[in-house]
């Protein structure tokens, strides 16, 4: 089985059938590793810029693929793609966004210094249409952003690794083969995909804050003092421990 990652899907909606679709994936050999919903965040100029793609499937032997899902009723109208409900879609229609999505994670490998392994590996995009048979989407004339050949279907649910391999057999634009050793693709795992760390609580914390509370009621009780100078009688209340008998 595929490393899924998460382990169960994060958040969807239902109507997506993303978790149909992770489930499908699960089933790849144990060379995948699969990511879903797979964000990307940076600040750049004080703009905070997001991605998400929904399916990214890493092997060291075949690359990356990028997987855009789009299920439902989907129609495309003079070049502009939109859900069943009519709405237009978002960045342009699911091959444009399948690339820019591959483009972002291309440049995510550059950010982080993984310039060499970005040089080893072949990427791809493709696009998943779970509702869709093949017989039907075989008979589309697709509009020019998009082919065929970058296509799952409804079958691919059953078994999706013949799809998955046909698309990692591909050449990309620019004819890169991939040639990832163990210790880039362990790498691109630990520093890109999925990279893991702990954050431990310093042992003089405790004493930091216990010195920021303690300078915090000092002031304050500066403050009162400071009153009472000019106040003949004053009501002073605080809860417990917070120095009303010091102060008095």
């Amino acid at each position: 089985m595929a490393t899924m990652i998460p382990s169960t899907p994060r958040d969807f909606a239902p109507a997506s059938l993303e978790d149909v679709m992770f489930r499908a994936l699960e089933q790849l050999p144990s060379e995948y590793y699969v990511f879903h919903s797979f964000r990307i965040m940076n600040v750049s100029d004080g703009i905070v810029h997001e991605s998400e793609t929904d399916f990214v499937i890493f092997s060291k032997d075949k690359g990356l693929l990028c997987l855009e899902a789009k299920a439902g009723q989907v129609s495309c109208r003079e070049g502009r793609w939109c859900y069943g409900s009519g709405l237009e879609m978002a960045h342009g229609g699911p091959f444009l966004q399948a690339a820019n999505n591959e483009y972002k994670i291309r440049r995510l490998f550059e950010n982080r210094g993984l310039r060499k392994e970005m040089e080893s590996l072949k990427t791809l995009h493709a696009v998943w249409f779970p509702s869709g048979s093949s017989d039907r989407l075989t008979a589309v004339s697709f509009p020019s952003d998009g082919d065929r050949r970058l296509v799952m279907t409804k079958e691919d649910l059953a078994n999706p690794l013949p799809s998955i391999e046909r698309l990692f057999s591909l050449v990309p634009n620019n004819r890169k083969e991939n040639n990832l050793t163990d210790a880039q693709a362990v790498r691109i795992l630990n520093e890109v995909l999925c990279p893991a760390f702990d954050l431990f609580v310093s042992p003089n914390l405790a004493i930091d804050l216990e010195r920021s509370s303690l300078k915090r009621m000092l002031d304050e009780q500066v403050k009162v003092l400071d009153f009472l100078d000019e106040q003949p009688f004053a009501a002073i209340n605080g809860s417990a421990g917070t120095g009303k008998t010091m102060l008095a």
